[in-house]
């Protein structure tokens, strides 16, 4: 940008109108800035510095609470105890290796080695480290008949595949099991001294056939965890849910919100962080009135947004804790301004007035995208009406409810039936009830803001308005005249697909 492009733009901000603008703006961002932040200010007054109470509070109502901290203890306390989930691995190498020791074992026993070399050749097969046992496992492999030693070496494999099958595990191994285990499986008819020989055999040759299935034990440590019910805490009415100078803990601050207490709290960056959110939600606003919606960037349309903003801001922050955030009329919020605009501007300014209340006070993104519908579905709807017949308003309210309910039905189904209950009807009466206030909040609007809407050009074609008769008795020629350009002016917006409804009412007001 060049010199003088920056001086004339340093002159145009510079101009009287554009300094009040700027100051009407900024007056704007902060009162709205402030009433969002009152509703972290309310909670201060109960509560001093590191989380005390300065006052004691009852419980105006019976009030139940879910103690999360408790309940997740429980949980990792229930999962913990969940064994592990083992799965069998190949043990096809374990039998193998047996097999290979009775090999070497017979090849030593019919060597024509003297019984010295032969006893040291064994002692390097069997690693024992009980020298008492691992003598006696020699000196027994070394003398034993062959109708003894292959009875010994048929059990071992017969005992080997029942250990196999029972499962191994590294804990065994750690425990020192592994002898008590292979007793166990070894056939009743075995010599206490052929079961010595058999158990120092096979521990030769075991080793943990069974592994870890990490994903069968998360699953069942998870389903254990759900199996948990919430452990919860009661405060019956009248009972004291803080006292002054206690620390208010997580479960008193949901018994505080249950009990219409605001429990958010705030510090400066928060502040100037919610000014920033308003502050980028105003420059989009007015850029977009300025690039798509020139019509509109006038003060008495801007006056008319910035008051119903500032009224959806005050009813949000003095809406009880206790109560369905359901009830907040965005419905309202969007047919109004279908009504004095025209639903794609109202669908971009009610989205972004929704964006920056739910970021600044922190609701849930579940009730959000419940909100996104109802204001997808209330600014269709407004594009089907006809604004010769105001029930349609009523009409677009009760589509409105009827998606609400869906929509908290398919994502708040695991609330619980209370709180699904309060919530649904919470989303029914808003959309009926934006309907209908908005059918009555039209003429005082006009009358306020001095904008006129297409309902208020439908009343200026009623015949039997009395401007209409007037001009009727007094100017029959115009009169007849004035309706048959009205036809005309009807026709042609038809051919075109224009709004036939605003055109026919033109030649009146003209005249």
């Amino acid at each position: 940008m060049k010199k003088a492009e920056y001086i004339k733009l340093i002159e145009q901000i510079k101009s009287p109108k554009n300094i009040a603008n700027i100051l009407i703006f900024t007056a704007f961002a902060l009162a709205f800035t402030g009433v969002l932040v009152s509703k972290y200010i309310f909670f201060q007054t109960i509560v001093g510095k590191d989380n005390i109470s300065k006052v004691m509070v009852t419980a105006p109502v019976n009030i139940e609470v879910v103690d999360h901290i408790k309940t997740e203890n429980r949980k990792r306390e229930v999962a913990r105890k969940v064994n592990v989930i083992y799965s069998t691995a190949d043990d096809t190498y374990i039998k193998n290796n047996l097999h290979v020791i009775i090999e070497q074992i017979n090849k030593i026993r019919t060597s024509n080695e003297n019984e010295k070399e032969k006893q040291r050749k064994l002692e390097t097969i069997l690693d024992i480290s009980d020298s008492s046992i691992k003598n006696f496992v020699v000196f027994y492999f070394i003398n034993a008949d062959e109708e003894r030693l292959n009875k010994i070496l048929t059990a071992s494999e017969k005992t080997l595949t029942a250990v196999l099958n029972e499962g191994i595990t590294e804990k065994d191994f750690e425990e020192n099991t592994l002898a008590k285990i292979i007793r166990r499986n070894i056939e009743p008819n075995i010599t206490n001294n052929q079961i010595k020989v058999i158990t120092a055999l096979l521990e030769q040759v075991i080793v943990p056939n069974m592994i870890v299935n990490e994903e069968a034990t998360e699953l069942a440590r998870k389903n254990a965890r759900d199996m948990v019910s919430p452990i919860k805490v009661r405060f019956n009415k009248g009972d004291v849910i803080v006292k002054a100078g206690e620390p208010i803990t997580q479960v008193k601050k949901e018994a505080l919100s249950k009990a219409g207490y605001n429990i958010l709290q705030i510090n400066y960056k928060g502040i100037l962080g919610i000014l920033c959110l308003v502050g980028i939600g105003i420059f989009s606003v007015y850029n977009y009135f300025k690039y798509f919606e020139a019509k509109f960037l006038e003060p008495r349309h801007l006056y008319l947004v910035g008051f119903l903003s500032l009224l959806m801001a005050i009813l949000s922050i003095f809406l009880p804790s206790n109560w369905s955030v359901f009830i907040l009329p965005f419905p309202f919020y969007a047919i109004i301004l279908s009504v004095f605009f025209n639903p794609r501007a109202s669908f971009f300014i009610t989205v972004t007035l929704l964006t920056i209340i739910t970021l600044s006070l922190q609701l849930s993104a579940l009730a959000m995208s419940a909100f996104l519908l109802s204001i997808i579905i209330s600014t269709i709807g407004m594009t089907t009406i006809k604004y010769s017949r105001r029930l349609d308003l009523i009409r677009v309210g009760g589509y409105t409810s009827i998606a609400m309910a869906i929509v908290i039905l398919c994502v708040y189904y695991d609330l619980g039936m209370e709180k699904l209950l309060q919530d649904i009807t919470a989303g029914l009466l808003n959309g009926l009830i934006s309907g209908m206030f908005a059918l009555g909040m039209i003429p005082v609007l006009e009358n306020t803001f001095k904008v006129i809407t297409m309902f208020g050009l439908a009343e200026l074609g009623d015949y039997n308005h009395p401007l209409l008769k007037k001009l009727h008795e007094a100017a029959p020629g115009t009169f007849e005249h004035s309706l048959r350009v009205s036809n005309l002016a009807e026709s042609a917006a038809e051919a075109i697909g224009g709004n036939h409804e605003t055109e026919s009412e033109v030649p009146y007001t003209m005249t």
